[in-house]
């Protein structure tokens, strides 16, 4: 009897996963076993690579916790997480693009008025800002009954799950936009910040010899009746890693211009504004 060849082997391995149902799932796994087969066989990957491979991933998700999530940080550095939402967003002239939603989001975050203050514990060395804008659609029409929910680091470049000093509701909320489509709080301006190195993807940042900072920014995520979904970030406009964002999530349609306030019924050294354009998608009713 001959040896099995490479080919023969891929074929044999294909064939076990014939009997799950035809769809995603499917697909899926089929999928993905014929391109691991295309990456091991295109780079000629040796055993000793395979265990240092496998050694890696184990250690991802060991330092995996409620409050970390290394895996979606990897799939943020290698792009994965960008491609993904350009894929599944497939977006239209005019809305606003989606962007990474990160490693540090939280579910739950307290209701805020309109106007309201996210900056709890006033962290040191932060400017105080107060953003605010329209959620409307692609005709320009504002849209009542949005709701936001906001999260970003406090002015010592960390979010509230990785400090036991800050507040656990710390610069992360929620907010229903009214009748004209406005939002609008307070907070403090948003700063660069390293993402994790200590743990195993620090180990990708440095053998790449990347800087590993984000652009500064503020995640928001938008959800409302009849409209698709948005997760995005926005970035001030003068921010020095503009074009390095570590994760790719970066791009000039997604700044805001922080200014100096002139406005005394605002409380807030800097002002911005933002507008954000969702598309109508009936899926989401």
């Amino acid at each position: 009897m001959s040896k099995r060849t490479e080919d023969e082997l891929l074929a044999e391995v294909l064939a076990a996963y014939d009997k799950i149902d035809e769809g995603r799932e499917k697909d899926i796994i089929k999928g993905a076993i014929k391109h691991i087969y295309a990456f091991a066989r295109d780079i000629d990957l040796s055993h000793d690579e395979w265990l240092v491979g496998i050694d890696f991933m184990t250690r991802v998700g060991q330092i995996c916790s409620d409050k970390r999530q290394e895996f979606i940080l990897l799939s943020d550095l290698l792009g994965l997480s960008a491609l993904v939402e350009l894929q599944d967003r497939k977006p239209v002239d005019g809305e606003t693009p989606g962007s990474v939603a990160g490693p540090f989001h939280v579910n739950g975050s307290p209701y805020i008025d309109i106007d309201g203050d996210m900056d709890l514990d006033k962290v040191p060395g932060g400017q105080r800002a107060y953003v605010s804008g329209i959620v409307r659609d692609l005709d320009g029409t504002p849209i009542a009954g949005a709701e936001l929910d906001i999260w970003q680091t406090a002015p010592n470049a960390l979010y509230a799950v990785q400090d036991g000093d800050q507040s656990e509701d710390n610069l992360r909320g929620r907010q229903i936009t009214d009748e004209n489509g406005k939002w609008g709080f307070y907070t403090a301006k948003p700063v660069p910040y390293s993402v994790p190195r200590d743990g195993p993807c620090g180990y990708i940042l440095d053998i790449a010899n990347r800087h590993g900072m984000r652009t500064a920014h503020i995640h928001v995520g938008i959800a409302a009746k009849g409209y698709k979904p948005l997760v995005t970030e926005v970035f001030p406009h003068d921010d020095p890693n503009m074009h390095t964002d570590t994760v790719f999530g970066a791009c000039a349609d997604l700044t805001m211009e922080y200014v100096e306030n002139t406005d005394p019924n605002i409380d807030a050294e800097l002002v911005s504004t933002y507008d954000f354009v969702l598309r109508k998608n009936p899926n989401y009713a």
